[in-house]
């Protein structure tokens, strides 16, 4: 799939009964989009049930509620292959790039110091290193429980993650589904 989206607004026109106008700011666009490397997830039917077991590598040894006794795996059971499929998706946290490998913050690209404070920290949407300047807050409830394995009431959040989930929030509460 791909084309330059203006196939999609006709037929979005077409199927709604109105014309779609994006309502993004692109100076408030982040300048880097980070794609996230999730641990390994997989479905699998249980034929005695026919149900669908979706199973979640969290790539921590730190228990998580309902974690399996390893603390390395999460397995849901659903009644289809989609809603599996679609909760592992979801719910794969991300990779964590290591400190030592992230010399300089993801976003603006300065280099971390510790002698100016300039700290790096996790997303823990995407997982890149960014600095403070570079971070938000969110609250924990915002992102998966596979996300947050050190149980934190808030999680820091790289302004790239927090740009896409603002407007992907936006353009739900405006009704805009082509946009969301």
């Amino acid at each position: 799939m791909g084309g330059d989206g203006k196939e999609d607004a006709s037929e979005f026109a077409e199927e709604y009964g109105e014309e779609y106008i994006p309502d993004i700011d692109a100076d408030s666009a982040p300048k880097v989009v980070h794609p996230r490397s999730v641990f390994s997830w997989s479905v699998s039917e249980v034929r005695e049930s026919d149900n669908w077991v979706a199973t979640i590598s969290t790539g921590t040894k730190k228990r998580l509620p309902s974690v399996s006794s390893e603390g390395k795996t999460k397995s849901l059971m659903f009644p289809n292959c989609f809603l599996a499929r679609e909760y592992a998706i979801s719910h794969a946290p991300p990779v964590m790039i290591p400190f030592p490998d992230s010399r300089d913050c993801a976003m603006c690209q300065l280099p971390f110091d510790k002698l100016k404070m300039r700290l790096p920290k996790h997303c823990r949407n995407c997982g890149v290193c960014v600095c403070n300047s570079c971070s938000v807050r969110w609250p924990s409830v915002k992102i998966p429980k596979t996300f947050n394995f050190k149980c934190e009431k808030n999680v820091n959040v790289c302004t790239s993650c927090d740009w896409i989930s603002t407007s992907f929030k936006r353009a739900l509460e405006q009704g805009s589904l082509v946009a969301a």
